[in-house]
């Protein structure tokens, strides 16, 4: 068991040479086929998951993999992905969208992507309610664990960079 980070830790900067950039551990259809919240999401779980004991030391998941839950709280993580399919609908038609993109727009994608990204089995769960989304994600990890439908948890809140979506929301 690790000895608890502390917020010390928790607020500097990473292990990992170059800091949080989720194109540093990410190569393949990770990169292509991923929304930007699905990308950070990839690479805090695989933190998280390293830190609780759960992967190697090449990131592969170990022990209760296959029954670990993935518990993402995001209320605008898709939406840019959202935004794209909708702009690209207005300029070319519906045939102009691509069918790897399209899944995408989905809000539970970033929970798929964590799940699969990191072999892990358990229940899946998105939760997209307000500012308290974190907290609920927490308390649905736990009522999981203690259900007995999953050994272990990962929760992961995440949400995407002023962009797009954040533009038509009235922030910039």
């Amino acid at each position: 068991m690790h000895p608890s980070p502390g917020p010390a830790r928790a607020l500097g900067p990473l292990p990992v040479e170059g800091g949080f950039d989720p194109a540093t551990g990410l190569r393949g259809r990770e990169m292509r086929h991923t929304n930007r919240a699905s990308r950070l999401a990839l690479r805090a779980a695989e933190f998280a998951l390293h830190d609780a004991g759960l992967t190697d030391a090449h990131a592969k998941s170990t022990g209760v993999a296959g029954s670990t839950a993935v518990v993402v709280s995001t209320n605008l993580g898709s939406a840019d992905s959202v935004c794209e399919a909708a702009d690209t609908i207005a300029r070319e038609g519906f045939r102009g969208l691509s069918p790897l993109k399209l899944p995408q727009t989905s809000s539970n994608v970033i929970t798929g992507w964590v799940a699969i990204g990191h072999g892990l089995r358990g229940p899946n769960l998105t939760v997209c309610n307000g500012t308290v989304i974190g907290l609920d994600a927490l308390a649905w990890a736990r009522n999981l664990i203690v259900a007995g439908r999953t050994e272990a948890a990962v929760v992961v809140s995440v949400e995407p960079a002023p962009g797009n979506a954040a533009g038509r929301f009235g922030r910039q």
